[in-house]
């Protein structure tokens, strides 16, 4: 994301439009992973409903090594709703947010 564009809704924009296809295709769960030290990212991530899941990985970029932790969300109703996850639960969507610019890489992983 562009810092220019950053707290005009566009990322909550684009991250209700991938819980959406997501829930549409009936994946269950999303997965991504985020700089631990990217406070705003983790902030981000939790108010659209993921959750830290325990999980933690070292990741090199460009020779630096970074520490992600992996944050995890149930397909189904926004936050605040009844937090079930989605009857046709049959996969999982993963990205991945880079140390410097907040773009991600999401796939289908297949769990």
């Amino acid at each position: 994301m562009r810092p220019a564009l950053l707290g005009r809704g566009v990322g909550r924009a684009l991250l209700g439009a991938v819980h959406d296809e997501a829930a549409g295709r009936g994946w269950g769960a999303l997965v991504l992973w985020v700089v631990e030290a990217n406070a705003r990212a983790r902030r981000f991530y939790e108010a659209g409903g993921y959750r830290a899941d325990g999980g933690a990985q070292d990741e090199e970029y460009e020779g630096v090594v970074v520490r992600e932790v992996r944050y995890r969300r149930m397909t189904g109703p926004p936050p605040g709703g009844s937090g079930q996850p989605s009857d046709r639960a049959r996969g999982c969507l993963s990205s991945r947010t880079a140390p410097t610019a907040p773009g991600t890489r999401a796939r289908p992983t297949g769990r």
